[in-house]
């Protein structure tokens, strides 16, 4: 009789394959699928989860996820605070609603209202039992104030001359300054709306330092006027085909270095735009669909000029240029 290890190898085992066991001292036969029948099976889950029973009723092992806000840290099951971003908003905050803190690694509730022992009144400062945060007038201000009146103790002025005292608050200390170092005491959301501007009127400067002085319009103008004759217009270089516009083109003086195609744009342009362009290329600049010119011709011959206008009238809005030679050649170094 051949040894089990003399038997050739079978190259697949079916469920229908009898193997030989012994059972209760007789050898028998059984089939590999009723051997196996009682085995656990082979536990095949993703990573990350966890083997658990999800379905009702007794039964083998399920895979059990994990959800949102829960997470592994080594071999730890640990919350990570994720699944709070799918929490609802709260659409107001009362002294009603509770908060969630970790007190020494516990997680706890706590109210709202209990956050106000957190907070302290200092110097001149009071909070009420609704949370109201006001000042309180302990200081001496020198003058006519007594010490321990409140705002609306106070005697109200109908007027205030230049060295009338304000209280101010510096470094934590109480001081107190002239009214003449204030604007009027008026800030500019509050000022009266000025009529149609004139050569006297005055505006704020400072010369030198910090302190403000008033200057015209009419000394304004003139500074104006004595700075116009050093303006230079900007010179842009245009290299490819360009629309024109008022930001990029207006007031410019345009160098075309190569052959291309300026189309005008009458609604980015606006009336009363102007430019002047020069063909510095060895080819012709084109002034695209939309242009008049005074000559006829939308070409600008190698060394031409024109000037760029765009104007609104009675007729409605063109795009014109004025035709204008500049030189017959480029220009020698």
């Amino acid at each position: 009789m051949p040894t089990i290890s003399e038997l050739p190898v079978a190259p697949l085992v079916a469920a229908t394959d009898e193997v030989l066991i012994s059972q209760g001292g007789t050898a028998r036969t059984t089939l590999v699928g009723s051997l196996l029948a009682s085995a656990q099976s082979a536990i095949t889950v993703d990573s990350p989860s966890l083997v658990g029973r999800t379905s009702l009723g007794s039964g083998g092992p399920e895979q059990v996820n994990i959800g949102v806000g829960i997470n592994f840290s080594g071999n730890t099951l640990v919350a990570n605070g994720s699944d709070h971003a799918v929490f609802p908003v709260a659409s107001s905050f009362s002294l009603e609603s509770d908060l969630v803190v970790s007190n020494q690694g516990s997680p706890m509730l706590v109210q709202a209202s209990l956050l106000r022992s957190l907070f302290s009144a200092g110097t001149n400062v009071a909070i009420d039992p609704n949370g109201v945060i006001s000042a309180t007038a302990t200081g001496t201000i020198t003058g006519t104030v007594e010490a321990g009146n409140s705002i609306g103790q106070l005697q109200v002025v109908t007027e205030l001359s230049s060295q009338d005292l304000v209280a101010v608050s510096h470094a934590g200390l109480d001081y107190a300054i002239n009214y003449d170092n204030f604007i009027s005491g008026v800030t500019i959301d509050q000022a009266q709306p000025a009529g149609p501007a004139g050569d006297s009127d005055l505006i704020w400067v400072t010369q030198g330092s910090n302190v403000m002085a008033s200057q015209t319009f009419t000394a304004i103008w003139g500074w104006i006027a004595s700075k116009l004759p050093t303006y230079k217009a900007l010179v842009v270089e245009i290299t490819a085909n360009t629309s024109l516009d008022t930001a990029a083109h207006n007031g410019r003086i345009l160098v075309c270095s190569q052959p291309i195609t300026l189309s005008p744009s009458t609604t980015s342009m606006g009336s009363g735009f102007q430019c002047v362009v020069i063909n510095a290329s060895s080819g012709t600049v084109t002034l695209g669909p939309g242009f008049v010119s005074s000559n006829g011709s939308l070409l600008l011959a190698s060394w031409q000029s024109a000037t760029l206008l765009c104007l609104t009238y009675s007729g409605g809005t063109i795009a014109f240029a004025a035709m204008a030679a500049v030189g017959g050649s480029q220009p020698q170094a």
